[in-house]
């Protein structure tokens, strides 16, 4: 038979917690209760976002050849849950398996000629996605572009390296620079679920 305690306040004693049954037993909060928090809360699992999140910045001009894949690091991380970005090799290597929404903006730049493409690649375990194109069938005038994504994965296991690659082919065949203003080569990335 059920019994009811009906009280406004339990303490526990002096230094000691308060302990709400035992181990295998169900607590049952019913519907339309409201559980009210105004302390620090443990032990309630993930919220709508997990923990694993990170985004950094590229803060050094990189002058890249034409027409070749360029792997692009972020020197300057902005977050980092889980310490899981490399600042040095620009990838992020996956600590939870999970769901991962990932996305970047880069500014390309051509001072001696103009671009007739620019691509963005995403790299999961080693195998390349292209994930946002310019191209210019006209030899138009373009010297500066911003290309920007975000891409959901849906099944990334832990040490999954992910990064970022960069291609553009310009009229000349010579270089071109991802420039280091502020917040416009940028890498985030975030586990959402």
């Amino acid at each position: 038979m059920a019994s009811v305690l009906k009280v406004d306040k339990l303490d526990p004693q002096s230094g000691t917690a308060l302990e709400i049954g035992t181990s295998g037993d169900t607590i049952t909060i019913p519907s339309g209760a409201t559980i009210v928090n105004s302390g620090t809360a443990t032990g309630f699992g993930s919220s709508a976002f997990a923990s694993e999140t990170f985004g950094a910045r590229m803060d050094t001009l990189r002058t890249f050849t034409s027409g070749s894949d360029n792997t692009l690091v972020f020197e300057t991380e902005l977050w980092d849950s889980d310490t899981a970005y490399n600042t040095t090799t620009g990838k992020y290597t996956v600590p939870t398996a999970g769901s991962y929404l990932f996305g970047g903006m880069v500014k390309f730049h051509e001072t001696a000629s103009t671009f007739t493409s620019c691509t963005l690649y995403f790299n999961v375990a080693g195998v390349q996605q292209q994930v946002a194109q310019w191209y210019d069938s006209g030899g138009g005038d373009v010297s500066q572009l911003i290309l920007n994504f975000s891409v959901p994965n849906p099944s990334l296991s832990v040490s999954d390296d992910v990064y970022m690659q960069a291609s553009a082919t310009t009229l000349d065949s010579s270089t071109y620079n991802c420039p280091s203003s502020a917040y416009t080569t940028v890498f985030w990335g975030a586990r959402i679920a």
